[in-house]
């Protein structure tokens, strides 16, 4: 493999991808948790609400950057974002060893529309797109 960067590697992208959709998991669930302590106990409606509304964003957030470093191929790379930050939540749950909450599956289901349109987004946005060069001097 001639010239082969670790970077350009379609997998290694997906893997930093997910990573930057599990740290706004993570960053989400440490604010969520300041703000349990500043206000006192929530119920437990809120909590799930809350964990539903981070994953997702960490969903379309890794689906996002897949998207735009891909810069083709969005709503597949998407797909393949929420369908790893599913798989981590699945294993989340067996490891702890807990019962499934009453909008679990819910969540589950939300993850793989989540991901798909931040691929979708990210392929599209202005971002991804190199920029034309202009020549100047000459006017054809």
């Amino acid at each position: 493999m001639r010239h082969f960067r670790q970077e350009q590697s379609a997998l290694f992208r997906h893997l930093l991808a997910v990573a930057e959709g599990m740290l706004w998991v993570g960053g989400g669930g440490a604010l969520c948790a300041g703000l349990l302590l500043v206000t006192g106990v929530l119920p437990a409606a809120v909590m799930h609400g809350f964990g539903a509304v981070l994953w997702c964003g960490g969903a379309f957030m890794a689906g996002r950057r897949a998207g735009l470093h891909g810069r083709r191929h969005g709503l597949l790379s998407g797909l393949c974002c929420g369908g790893s930050l599913l798989l981590v939540l699945l294993c989340g749950t067996v490891l702890l060893r807990e019962t499934a909450a009453p909008g679990y599956w819910v969540r589950c289901l939300l993850l793989l529309p989540s991901g798909a349109s931040g691929g979708v987004l990210g392929v599209n946005s202005r971002a991804s797109r190199p920029l034309r060069r202009r020549r100047i001097g000459r006017h054809n």
